[in-house]
């Protein structure tokens, strides 16, 4: 007789795609054969974990077809099944997996455009914050700006990759079929997506400006994260920028945090 926890982990195992036989003794009969009821079990697992990658990763599946993605994501299923029971969560492997597949050695921008795909979903599902706007910042002094320290927006995620990510990417989102097949996949692409209301916005920059947002994502002061960039770095415009579309949260100034009004309200209450 199995224990509870041989049990349990005979049925996971099965799930993953082992051999019933340690099983099927202790399925109750009732004219359904216990490989036909377990299996029922097992196909429904599969289904679900390859349902969950289907929606996260839309764009990949049209590159490859439907076919080869759905027999590519049952093997990570059952090799990688989930840790945590949110589904929404499943996936942050599928892209180092894809690199892997032998069918996909060819197209190497596939897994490339998977971690894109991740990284729009991960900003989808991010905890919601109040962006930090322009005029939050009017308190502060000129001569204070340098020891900014800007905190990001929890759905801000940064991509880069050897191919053009970002085009291959909204051309397949746009059902673009002949603007695809002539896609130059020719890189490199370094990519921010965030969430703004309930769209992820996925946008293009040039490689100083990934560089210098990666540099305030790590903790950096403005005046560090701006100290490789160039005296011709555009600065204010970038900042600009970043505040217009929200991709920070908050700022922090000699250890003390400025916050926008409502959160500082928040907080108080």
């Amino acid at each position: 007789m199995l224990s509870l926890s041989e049990l349990q982990g005979a049925f996971a195992a099965h799930l993953r795609g082992a051999p019933a036989a340690r099983l099927a003794e202790l399925v109750v009969g009732g004219g359904v054969a216990a490989g036909d009821r377990l299996a029922v079990y097992r196909n429904n697992f599969s289904g679900a974990l390859t349902g969950a990658l289907r929606l996260a990763f839309p764009a990949v599946e049209k590159l490859v077809g439907a076919e080869f993605f759905v027999a590519a994501a049952d093997r990570f299923a059952r090799r990688s099944p989930p840790a945590v029971a949110d589904l929404a969560l499943y996936g942050a492997d599928f892209p180092g997996f894809l690199r892997d597949q032998p069918g996909l050695g060819a197209f190497p921008y596939v897994a490339e455009v998977a971690a894109l795909e991740w990284a729009v979903n991960e900003a989808y599902y991010a905890t919601e914050a109040t962006p930090l706007a322009a005029q939050d910042l009017a308190g502060i002094a000129p001569a204070d700006y340098g020891d900014l320290v800007f905190l990001p927006h929890p759905s801000l995620r940064l991509v880069t990759s050897a191919f053009a990510i970002d085009r291959i990417w909204s051309a397949v989102k746009a059902e673009d079929d002949a603007a695809t097949s002539r896609l130059d996949a020719t890189g490199p692409a370094f990519v921010l997506a965030h969430r703004e209301g309930f769209d992820v916005t996925v946008a293009a920059v040039d490689k100083a400006t990934f560089e210098v947002t990666a540099r305030l994502m790590a903790g950096l002061s403005l005046a560090a994260a701006l100290a490789a960039a160039g005296p011709d770095f555009p600065a204010a415009e970038v900042l600009a920028e970043h505040l217009g579309h929200g991709r920070f949260a908050g700022v922090r100034l000699g250890g003390a945090d400025v916050l926008p009004p409502d959160v500082r309200e928040k907080e108080r209450a």
